[in-house]
């Protein structure tokens, strides 16, 4: 390996550092701290007052984690590019499976739209969601 290929893999590696750095960082947010905060697993309503009153927090969670998706996107790509010398076709699955992942993802972060839009909605949908959780 001569020392253009060398530093090219180095700063491969650097790249997929800070792609991994910030899908934990956004991730713990979004995934851990948010939902933390917000749910109360046994009480739908609680959950739904405190999303309602913390409705800047919740914003934050879902852009954070619409980084940390996006970022997501882009590290199997970048981790290719440093595995496939190992063994490609291991390094084929690996970006595979985890593009997949992401519309998955995506197309989750549409609840959270949509308990947003239910929040900013007029009183009679709101109504109605606090009804129907406290009969649960």
């Amino acid at each position: 390996m001569n020392q253009e290929s060398k530093l090219s893999f180095r700063n491969t590696g650097r790249i997929a550092g800070l792609l991994y750095l910030v899908v934990v960082v956004t991730g713990i947010f979004s995934l851990g701290y948010v939902p933390s905060k917000l749910i109360v697993w046994s009480d739908a309503a609680a959950t739904f007052t405190n999303i309602a009153n913390s409705e800047f927090l919740f914003r934050l969670g879902i852009v954070s984690g619409l980084i940390c998706y996006t970022f997501f996107l882009f590290l199997p790509l970048v981790l290719y590019r440093l595995l496939k010398p190992v063994h490609k076709t291991y390094a084929i699955y690996m970006v595979i499976l985890a593009i997949v992942s992401v519309p998955i993802s995506f197309i989750n972060m549409q609840n959270k739209f949509a308990v947003l839009s239910i929040i900013n909605s007029g009183g009679e949908e709101k109504d109605l969601v606090m009804f129907l959780s406290q009969s649960i």
